[in-house]
């Protein structure tokens, strides 16, 4: 059977760098993570934090990476730096062939000097 850590909304603020628990009530609230009650106690499971956490970390990495942001998340997992660098590049050099391609130029200027090429 797994057992699931709860984690009070005061230590919950302090592992996401928020000074007071409100901040955290509300972060863990607009990110899915359900916050308990008993009495007067509020707490999380530490689980759906880690979860949460992850899932804003890999929304990240597909706003970064929007081609290949599961390659990318994969090389991470398995720490492999080399992987990373790559997939990083292929993306860079990807996203400098989109904007090359959707080139039109607009100034009389930039029509004639296009049209050289």
């Amino acid at each position: 059977m797994i057992k699931h850590q709860r984690l009070s909304l005061q230590d919950a603020a302090a592992r996401l760098s928020f000074r007071d628990k409100r901040a955290a009530d509300t972060w863990c609230r607009a990110n899915g993570v359900h916050v308990h009650i008993d009495k007067k106690n509020r707490y999380i499971y530490e689980t759906e934090l880690d979860l949460a956490l992850e899932l804003d970390f890999l929304k990240g990495l597909q706003l970064s990476y929007p081609e290949n942001y599961e390659e990318v998340y994969a090389a991470i997992l398995e720490n492999d730096v080399l992987e990373i660098h790559r997939l990083k590049n292929l993306e860079a050099d990807s996203n400098k062939k989109l904007k090359s391609k959707n080139y039109y130029p607009e100034g009389e200027f930039s029509k004639m000097f296009s049209n050289k090429n």
